[in-house]
C-alpha cells in the first residue's frame, strides 16, 4: 500500500493501494482515496457535461454533477470522482501507466475545483521558493518552455495542468512529475522516458528533480503568444484583459454557480499576482532568451 504519509500530488496525500508512479514526497492534511472501481461500470444515457476530443474524435467526456461524476477516457475506461467524499475510482485491468496519467488529469481538476481552487491549463516551475505560471492554449509551444526551464534548472511543478489555491495566499500546489511531449525530444538530464506513444512522449521527472508536494507562492503569471516577428515582448497587462485571455484556460463545470466562482477567483487573482502577455516566436533560436525571461521574474 502507498504510504500517504509520503505521496502527494496536487496538494493531497495520496491514500491507496495502488502503485502511482509520478506523485512527490509530503505530507498534507488534505487527503483524497484512489481505488479501483467498484461495482458495475457507470451508465449514462443523459447527455455529457463537456467532452474533448482529438482529430481522431471523442477522447473523454464528463457525465453527473453535485456530488458524483463519472469520467470516460478513450481506451482506459471509467473513472468516478467523489469531490466532497475526497474518492477518485479508476478503472481495474487496464494499463497502469496510461490509468495514472488520466487520473492526474480531468478526475483530479474535478475534485479540486469543487472544492473551491482554481485549475488553469498551465504549466508552472519553480525558483527560490517562488513560482510562475507559463499559460497557453495547446499548440503554442508551453510545453516545450517548461522542458527548456527545467534544463535550466527550474523545478517543474506541472506542465498541464496548475491548481492554484487562492487562500491565505495564491499558491500552486505541485502535480504529477509527468511531461508529455507532442515530438520525439532529447531527453534531458534529471528525466527520464516512460513512454513512446504515436503522437507523444512521455518524460517523468527523476526523484531528485521532483521536491515536495507543498505550496509555493505564485509571484506572476506568463501568457504565452505567438509573435508576428522576430522580437520578444513582455508586458503587463491590466485585470480586464487578463481575465479575459485566462478566462478559456480556467477548467469550470458548466453551471452558473461554478462560472461565477471561477471569474471571481481570475478576479481576485489578477488583483495580487502581476499577468504578463509574452509576445515571442516559437523558434528554438530565442527559447534561451524566452528562458531567462520567465526565469527573471522569480527574482523580482
Amino acid at each position: 500500500m502507498n504510504d500517504s504519509a509520503s505521496q502527494t500530488c496536487f496538494g493531497y496525500s495520496i491514500r491507496s493501494t495502488i502503485d502511482l508512479r509520478f506523485t512527490r514526497p509530503g505530507v498534507s492534511a488534505d487527503q483524497i482515496e484512489v481505488v479501483e472501481m467498484r461495482g458495475a461500470e457507470p451508465q449514462h444515457d443523459e447527455p455529457h457535461l463537456l467532452h474533448w476530443t482529438t482529430s481522431v474524435g471523442v477522447t473523454g467526456r464528463l457525465y453527473g454533477g453535485g456530488q458524483i461524476f463519472d469520467f470516460w477516457a478513450e481506451n482506459v475506461g471509467w473513472f468516478r470522482i467523489a469531490p466532497f467524499d475526497r474518492t477518485i475510482e479508476v478503472p481495474a485491468g487496464t494499463d497502469p501507466l496510461r490509468r495514472e496519467m488520466h487520473l492526474w488529469g480531468v478526475p483530479s481538476m474535478v475534485t479540486f475545483t469543487r472544492q473551491g481552487d482554481l485549475s488553469l491549463h498551465a504549466a508552472a516551475i519553480e525558483r527560490n521558493g517562488r513560482a510562475v505560471i507559463v499559460a497557453a492554449p495547446g499548440k503554442h509551444g508551453k510545453t516545450t518552455l517548461a522542458l527548456a526551464l527545467h534544463e535550466a534548472g527550474c523545478r517543474l511543478l506541472t506542465e498541464d495542468i496548475a491548481r492554484v489555491q487562492m487562500q491565505p495566499h495564491p499558491s500552486v500546489m505541485p502535480g504529477p512529475a509527468l511531461l508529455r511531449m507532442r515530438s520525439n525530444p532529447e531527453i534531458p538530464d534529471g528525466m527520464r522516458l516512460v513512454e513512446m506513444g504515436a503522437s507523444r512522449a512521455y518524460l517523468e521527472i527523476e526523484p531528485e528533480r521532483r521536491g515536495d508536494g507543498g505550496p509555493v507562492p505564485l509571484t506572476a503569471i506568463v501568457l504565452l503568444h505567438v509573435g508576428d516577428g522576430p522580437d520578444l515582448r513582455m508586458e503587463r497587462i491590466d485585470g480586464a484583459a487578463a481575465i479575459r485571455d485566462m478566462w478559456a484556460l480556467a477548467f469550470r463545470v458548466p453551471d452558473t454557480a461554478d462560472r461565477t466562482r471561477a471569474f471571481q477567483q481570475l478576479a481576485d487573482l489578477t488583483t495580487t499576482v502581476p499577468v504578463y502577455q509574452f509576445h515571442r516566436p516559437m523558434t528554438f533560436e530565442t527559447l534561451p532568451d524566452v528562458v531567462s525571461q520567465v526565469v527573471a521574474l522569480c527574482d523580482e
